[in-house]
């Protein structure tokens, strides 16, 4: 496990060739509060929400992932589903640098078997999920933004053709990063 404030090397030799890289775990931004708010127009039904501090004069990167780790109303089927990141789980403070704000963010588990009208929503009581935002430095980031970026435009012959950046030396592609996370749990209520 990383330690906050420590910059960690990769060092990998394969068939001759010498592939290097480092990161550094920073300090957590955990959020101030999370809570959920039922969505208008769609009853018993609404989004993951989380109040963040950002620290201000200064880049900060970060990465949301939710789990649900139980169901409620009666349902006896238990669910623990890992964390997984949501649709578009990298942001960055640019329009919030030093601010304290509130943000919501989709149940990506609730496509495909849920209803159309309440997609993206956790329900009322229906859930316990677990909650990871992470802080990641602006390459972690960059990597990750566009990582999803591509992820979302692969199929649209019309989409802007998007590089993903790396860290890696020697013409390896891919990243090594530093993720200091803050977990918290939320309950649908």
């Amino acid at each position: 496990m990383g330690e906050v404030g420590k910059t960690y090397a990769l060092l990998v030799t394969n068939e001759g060739e010498t592939y290097t890289s480092k990161t550094s775990i920073l300090a957590p931004t955990p959020p101030v509060t999370s809570y959920w708010l039922t969505e208008p127009g769609t009853p018993n039904h609404g989004y993951s929400w989380c109040a963040l501090a950002d620290p201000p004069n200064q880049f900060d990167g970060y990465f949301w992932e939710a789990n649900i780790i139980g169901y409620g109303n009666g349902n006896t089927n238990w669910a623990d589903t890992g964390f997984e990141p949501t649709f578009s789980p990298a942001f960055d403070d640019t329009f919030f640098d030093g601010l304290t704000f509130n943000f919501c963010y989709e149940n990506r588990f609730a496509y495909g078997s849920t209803p159309d009208e309440f997609r993206g929503f956790y329900e009322m009581g229906d859930n316990t999920v677990g909650i990871k935002l992470s802080k990641i430095d602006n390459t972690a980031y960059e990597f990750y933004k566009k990582k999803y970026i591509q992820l979302q435009t692969a199929e649209n012959l019309f989409a802007t053709p998007t590089n993903i950046p790396n860290n890696l030396s020697n013409g390896a592609l891919g990243i090594w990063a530093g993720f200091s996370p803050s977990l918290d749990t939320l309950i649908c209520q």
